[in-house]
């Protein structure tokens, strides 16, 4: 009977770790999307205000700020 009762704790004990393992990566991809919304958020900000400019602008000012932007956004983000 403690045989019985011994090998059932052990397969609830590794059940548990794999939901652990499981919701733990649900956890990580649940904040890397929430990271990737506010990324995209801010983006379209900064892109409507330096379009905003752009059309104050030249078209050659445009594309400068753009790739400025990208550089900007990624060491931001990271």
């Amino acid at each position: 009977m403690n045989d019985q009762v011994q090998e059932e704790f052990e397969d609830n004990h590794e059940d548990s770790e794999i939901f652990d393992y499981f919701r733990n990566i649900k956890a990580d991809i649940t904040i890397h999307l929430f990271y990737l919304i506010i990324e995209i958020i801010i983006e379209i900000i900064i892109v409507y205000k330096i379009k905003k400019i752009s059309l104050q602008n030249n078209k050659n000012t445009f594309v400068k700020q753009m790739v400025n932007l990208k550089i900007f956004t990624k060491y931001v983000i990271m």
